[in-house]
């Protein structure tokens, strides 16, 4: 897919983006390596090994998952993460 992030028009319809995760996590599953640009952090980092946080083109932070999940700085930036 080009033109940003693969669930960019979630809003429109929430049943294909869970469609669009599920066959990701599949390919995850299946031992693929995805390198993964998303703007819906709860989702994304449901099916992450890792994860990145990028602001105004710098890296900001970078964990496993579950600890990016769990950080301060996540749960106030993302409440629902």
């Amino acid at each position: 897919m080009s033109g940003g992030s693969p669930t960019r028009n979630d809003q429109q319809c929430p049943a294909a983006v869970d469609r669009i995760f599920d066959l990701i996590g599949s390919l995850r599953d299946r031992g693929l390596t995805i390198r993964l640009v998303e703007q819906n952090l709860p989702q994304s980092l449901e099916i992450a090994d890792r994860g990145y946080v990028l602001a105004d083109g710098r890296l900001e932070l970078q964990r496993i998952a579950a600890d990016l999940r769990s950080s301060p700085e996540i749960q106030d930036a993302y409440p629902a993460a």
